[in-house]
């Protein structure tokens, strides 16, 4: 099944609505269908450009859609009981225990308090949430570092560079530098982790960042 098929399938929208207007009577700005899509096309934009695969870029897509369902029961630890909804969904869907672990993963890692990147869909959708206007302070830079990170150690130099030159431009162009230094730094940094001395010295940071 297709992130354009769960899309249309009415009890998943039925319960973002819900959620929303949960949120909604709290005082919450707008989490319904335009804040869902907006993150998704965040999260397909992040991991093609870091040359993931097109199933991965579904997987993350999806799991952006479903991110926020847990508001249906409550905003607090919204984000751990959303993954056990999007387990149930999923898993009634058909889908494959993998694809369910990746979504129900990254959903259960989004959340601004306690998330962690524990993998490329998370760390993609922890960076979407975040909004490409914080790419220029501390928090931005770092998660693009471990994003990067994470695919120069698994795909080599050449993706890395690719990657770092990417994830650079988009954050030169966020913080308005004009310098290209987010450019250069990313992509020598994604060059140089991605080669095999690299590989070696970045394998236990990536055990303790991931």
């Amino acid at each position: 099944m297709t992130y354009e098929e769960i899309k249309k399938n009415e009890a998943i929208n039925t319960y973002i609505r819900q959620a929303d207007a949960s949120l909604v009577a709290l005082g919450y700005t707008e989490h319904s269908f335009a804040h869902v899509t907006h993150v998704a096309q965040s999260v397909k934009y992040i991991l093609e450009t870091l040359n993931y695969d097109p199933h991965t870029v579904q997987l993350g897509q999806i799991a952006s859609y479903l991110h926020d369902i847990g508001n249906l029961v409550n905003r607090a630890d919204h984000s751990q009981s959303g993954a056990v909804m999007a387990f149930q969904i999923l898993n009634e869907l058909g889908f494959a225990a993998q694809d369910i672990a990746t979504v129900v993963t990254a959903i259960g890692n989004h959340d601004e308090g306690n998330g962690v990147p524990v993998s490329a869909v998370a760390a993609a959708l922890i960076l979407a949430l975040a909004d490409l206007v914080v790419l220029g302070v501390s928090v931005g830079r770092t998660l693009l570092c471990v994003l990067l990170l994470y695919t120069a150690y698994e795909r080599g130099p050449v993706a890395g560079a690719s990657a770092g030159l990417g994830l650079g431009l988009t954050a030169d162009l966020c913080a308005g530098t004009g310098s290209g230094i987010f450019t250069a730094g990313l992509g020598l940094a994604g060059l140089m982790a991605g080669s095999r001395t690299g590989r070696r010295r970045s394998s236990a940071a990536l055990a303790f960042l991931l």
